[in-house]
């Protein structure tokens, strides 16, 4: 037999022992493709952007002499993103569900 046959030969022998080892030989490709499927699906989706205006910003800006129109500038930027405006959450909250914030009170 040719050198080729008899690892061919061994590596049937190792698969046939191992029914797990085949799962996986078959999984892997399926799971590669789903993830790249995934990617392609998702890849023209605009990303969210959470804007919070806890300061009250003021229509224009003068930052080293250059003048900014905030609103234009947001404008702009909602062109490649999707800006979800925010209201300032209660202190103490950060993420927590109600009830395990009134336990904590």
């Amino acid at each position: 037999m040719t050198p080729a046959l008899l690892i061919l030969r061994k590596d049937l022998v190792v698969l046939r022992r191992s029914p797990a080892l085949v799962g996986i030989l078959l999984a892997y490709p399926i799971l590669i493709a789903v993830l790249i499927g995934l990617t392609a699906t998702y890849a023209n989706a605009k990303p969210r952007v959470a804007f919070v205006d806890e300061d009250n910003l003021p229509a224009t800006v003068v930052v080293a002499g250059h003048r900014f129109h905030i609103a234009r500038t947001i404008d702009k930027v909602a062109q490649n993103v999707t800006i979800v405006r925010t209201s300032r959450s209660p202190r103490g909250s950060c993420g927590r569900s109600s009830a395990s914030s009134a336990a904590r009170r």
